[in-house]
């Protein structure tokens, strides 16, 4: 029977490590194809969206549930067998579902009131624009009659 060096191998991969420039070297973010690019802006968002959002969290609703029954396909012996099966583990998988459901409805609510405050201090972001305005403009007029007042003396 051959015995394995676990030692030697290990102090022989270490040392590749170390003589290997590319490890020498941290990985940059950009540099990891899943999240570089078109797909992370598209993913995580570069700036905000509220169309996108309304959709996003719109499809949140309508899909927050994870049913447990679903059509089994097959043949007979086959689709016997997977109902049997369905039946042996429905104790394990059932609450867990349930759990699960019940998570992705409070983020599908959460999601939801984010949207919500986001519209609305929108809309006092906007009055608050239009009252800025109006008062600049009163402040000019006044600006104005106070010039008059003063050239007048």
């Amino acid at each position: 029977m051959e015995t394995i060096q676990i030692e030697s191998i290990m102090d022989e991969i270490r040392r590749e490590i170390r003589e290997d420039p590319s490890y020498r070297e941290a990985l940059a973010f950009e540099k990891i194809p899943e999240l570089s690019g078109q797909e992370s802006s598209a993913v995580l968002g570069e700036k905000y969206d509220e169309e996108l959002l309304h959709r996003s969290v719109a499809e949140m609703g309508a899909h927050f549930q994870v049913p447990y029954y679903r059509q089994i396909g097959g043949g007979r012996l086959k689709v016997f067998f997977k109902r049997v099966l369905r039946k042996l583990v429905c104790f394990l998988v059932r609450p867990a579902l349930e759990e699960i459901t019940a998570f992705h409805a409070l983020t599908a609510a959460s999601v939801n009131t984010v949207a919500n405050h986001i519209r609305e201090q929108e809309a006092e972001n906007q009055r608050k624009d239009r009252k800025i305005a109006e008062l600049e403009k009163r402040l000019h007029a006044l600006e104005e009659a106070r010039k008059e007042q003063v050239q007048e003396k």
